[in-house]
């Protein structure tokens, strides 16, 4: 059963054992990043729930590291505790082919309060500071940012940084060529400001869509309610004509200045480094604020993986991949991983090879249908390789690998902003790397089949013989090792 709002999740946890509840005073100046950055670092990374903060009335608290990790995205998905990798990648592309649109709902509990004009003030909440090279305030880490295309009404779900600069005001980086760009873009050309929702701790499903680089014009709500099995209940916003969750913890509401502008960052990023700051960032006007009573805000703490976020964007890019080669004709693509403390950059995929360069066309395939510009290495591996399994994909890349032949690198391409490998001032332009991890077929380099390999084109694997290995098998379950 979908889970109806972040709450009920929360509670999950706790009946399993795996909420932490936090009683003594934290304060959202860098603990709160303190205590996100140790408990992910832990064996059991339990959920984080702190119930009392410096400075901020009883009853406001701040939840962190609910989905830190690939079992419990499976607990938040309601899939087996013990589902593969490629089982639940699977899975979610099964579900997201048939979309459940929203519904609209009269009210929800994100009406419990309402603020506008001048009542409003960010600051009510308990915004972590998370570290101390952070420029300030980061309202928006896990959150959605919900934005309309004004020519049809389109709208886009995304998750873009967002930082507090007073009571009434936030800037937000969005790269260049994310959808919610395109937006403002076209609100620009109106000569109109873009009407901006920013809603936080609602069903975990959602940010994750927030996150998944759907085609333009796909509804990340509807897409949502394919992965929760039912339809995300929505409410119209008191102040600009969008429509938020309908039992989110906070809702912001506002316009996206076309003149007003104000530095924003740095801030710690999902790469592991600071993301610089911009200097001439957007602002959003604050328009109102509506909320659940005694609100749970939901945190996040970026920077050096493991993070949270990694784990959630690590789900949202393996199925996107998938899905797209489902969608768009690339059968041979068995499945993909977004390798551990890499957020998007390196991504491995395994095929089925019937053909010379097949793993290049299907590395290419990645970048154009896996939310490039992010991506920058793909390794392409056999179907034998599981590459969820980091250790299987390093042993193809040890042993399939001849460099000359099989590395590529891709020159002037279109890159991430945020990457720390490019000079400031050169990023948004950068090279991608193919790694052929594959069994040769080209004509120059295939092995021909040879006695002593039994037939087989490469040298036959070094393992004990099925025979023996089911003797052991057996004899290890009486044994009941």
């Amino acid at each position: 059963m979908p889970f109806a709002d972040m709450r009920e999740f929360i509670a999950l946890l706790e009946k399993r054992g795996e909420l932490l509840r936090i009683p003594q005073e934290v304060h959202w100046d860098l603990e709160i990043g303190g205590w996100l950055h140790k408990a992910i670092r832990t064996k059991e990374q339990p959920g984080l729930l702190f119930e009392k903060i410096a400075g901020y009335p009883a009853g406001y608290s701040v939840a962190g590291m609910l989905v830190p990790n690939a079992a419990r995205w499976a607990l938040a998905l309601d899939f087996p505790e013990d589902i593969s990798w490629t089982k639940m990648i699977e899975g979610i592309y099964e579900r997201c082919r048939k979309p459940i649109a929203p519904v609209i709902v009269r009210t929800g509990p994100c009406k419990d309060e309402k603020h506008t004009g001048g009542d409003c003030d960010l600051l009510e909440f308990p915004v972590p500071h998370y570290i101390a090279l952070d420029g300030g305030r980061y309202l928006g880490t896990w959150h959605c940012v919900i934005t309309k295309d004004p020519d049809t009404g389109e709208r886009n779900v995304g998750m873009y940084r967002v930082m507090v600069h007073d009571r009434n005001k936030m800037g937000i980086f969005i790269c260049p060529g994310e959808h919610a760009h395109f937006h403002y873009e076209k609100w620009k050309a109106l000569g109109k400001p873009m009407p901006v929702a920013v809603t936080l701790g609602q069903d975990e499903l959602l940010p994750l869509n927030s996150l998944w680089s759907w085609p333009y014009g796909v509804d990340e709500f509807a897409m949502a309610g394919a992965m929760r099995r039912a339809p995300v209940e929505l409410v119209k916003c008191e102040t600009v004509d969008l429509e938020v969750p309908a039992t989110a913890e906070i809702v912001v509401e506002g316009h996206m200045s076309l003149t007003e502008r104000r530095p924003e960052g740095p801030f710690g990023e999902y790469t592991g480094h600071m993301g610089a700051m911009i200097k001439d960032g957007p602002v959003i006007n604050v328009s109102a604020i509506t909320h659940r009573k005694n609100p749970v805000y939901r945190a996040q703490l970026n920077g050096r993986p493991p993070c949270e976020y990694v784990a959630g964007v690590g789900i949202a890019r393996a199925a996107g991949i998938f899905a797209a080669s489902r969608i768009y004709g690339r059968p041979d693509i068995i499945a993909a991983y977004v390798l551990p403390n890499s957020p998007e950059e390196t991504i491995a995929v395994s095929i089925n090879k019937t053909y010379a360069g097949q793993a290049f066309d299907a590395a290419n395939f990645v970048y154009e249908h896996g939310a490039a510009p992010m991506i920058k290495n793909v390794i392409v591996c056999d179907a034998d390789i599981d590459v969820s399994n980091v250790g299987e994909v390093i042993w193809a890349v040890n042993c399939r690998v001849k460099a000359s032949r099989d590395v590529r690198i891709i020159s002037g391409c279109c890159n991430s902003p945020l990457d720390p490998a490019i000079a400031q001032e050169q990023r948004g332009l950068g090279d991608r790397m193919i790694i052929d991890a594959t069994w040769p077929m080209e004509p120059e380099d295939h092995f021909p089949p040879r006695p002593e390999w039994e037939g087989q084109c490469h040298p036959q694997l070094a393992v004990p013989d099925g025979k023996t290995l089911a003797r052991i098998e057996d004899l290890w379950r009486k044994l009941k090792l």
